[in-house]
């Protein structure tokens, strides 16, 4: 079996998914306001969701096997939320590669590109952690959804009802006031946040190109005969700069989502950040809680298993960890419909 050679034995494998984490080419923008917490109690999850139920305005269920309509329901499926894992499946191409080589050559690249893919997993891993990270900042829920399991949830944080704040006019029409809308967006935040001013502020690419294309923005660099000139990017930094506004930072990262689909396998790419959003916040919003599993030797951390299945006959390696964010400072984000 090739799940039997030495490259594919956990000893091999745990390092390897602990440093495709660690060498991450991509940065994740939203790990720093969610620090790591290490806990070692396996009910963490649980104290997390709960904690997030109990500051709900509403719980919803969709497309699970049972639908989450209260706290109780949160309760029967909280040791299916505990852990985030993918699985890496050896074709048949893989297994006559390995088995059955043509040559040397082509057993060590298919192995090669086998343990790559294994280290992508734990790399999805760090993905769906931001994208949870990035809905709690920017939409104020917990949202989590898992097929394998036919578990999903959606938790609406029971936020201060002004820190949603959509703009009298749109960023992209004649007329709109955005410098306006942000120092009251600011005023908001600190009227929730005992007079501290954000430390963040988050766009799409689309609000910045609406700001780098607006009347009261363009007015403000060049002055009132200004031609219709085009606003750069760091002309529009350091204009925001001067007004007390925190440095904006452009969030275009997107998660990939695989499902099946009619028996197919469907891949849905989703915003971490909607287009139409403008986010204020805090440089510390929670903590990204990381738990002991069984499978790591009750430690914290990625974990690998290997797995053989009958019928039809499979080998795949499994890369999972117990991981979710948690937020703290449910007062500390006003997001602004833009667009």
């Amino acid at each position: 079996m090739v799940i039997e050679l030495p490259q594919f034995q956990k000893e091999e494998l745990t390092p390897l998914v602990k440093m495709a984490s660690e060498n991450n080419p991509n940065t994740l923008h939203l790990a720093e306001v969610f620090p790591d917490e290490q806990v070692f109690d396996n009910n963490y999850a649980f104290a997390v969701i709960e904690q997030a139920a109990r500051r709900a305005a509403r719980i919803t269920g969709f497309n699970s096997s049972a639908p989450i309509t209260g706290f109780a329901d949160v309760q029967q499926v909280s040791g299916k939320l505990t852990k985030i894992q993918d699985s890496y499946y050896f074709n048949e191409t893989d297994l006559l590669r390995i088995n059955r080589p043509r040559t040397e050559a082509e057993r060590e690249m298919t192995i090669i590109n086998a343990l790559k893919d294994v280290g992508e997993l734990a790399r999805g891993i760090d993905y769906m952690v931001e994208y949870l990270r990035a809905k709690l900042v920017y939409n104020g829920e917990l949202v989590y959804s898992d097929v394998g399991t036919e578990v999903s949830l959606n938790i609406k944080l029971d936020r201060p009802e002004g820190n949603d704040v959509n703009v009298t006019t749109t960023w992209n029409e004649a007329g709109s006031t955005p410098l306006d809308d942000l120092r009251e967006a600011v005023k908001q935040y600190q009227a929730t946040n005992n007079g501290a001013s954000p430390d963040r502020l988050d766009m799409s690419q689309e609000a910045e190109s609406a700001l780098l294309r607006n009347e009261q923005i363009r007015t403000e660099v060049y002055g009132q005969d200004n031609g219709g000139r085009i606003v750069r990017r760091q002309q529009l930094q350091d204009l925001l700069t001067e007004l007390g506004l925190p440095a904006y930072y452009v969030n275009t990262d997107k998660t990939a989502f695989t499902s099946i689909q009619d028996g197919k396998k469907v891949t849905e790419v989703k915003d971490n950040l909607d287009s139409d959003k403008v986010v204020l916040y805090s440089s510390h919003m929670g903590s990204t809680v990381r738990g002991i599993t069984v499978e790591n030797n009750y430690n914290t951390g990625k974990y690998t298993e290997s797995v053989l299945e009958q019928n039809p006959r499979t080998e795949s390696i499994i890369v999972g960890e117990a991981v979710i964010p948690a937020i703290k400072a449910i007062n500390s984000n006003v997001i602004m419909t833009v667009l």
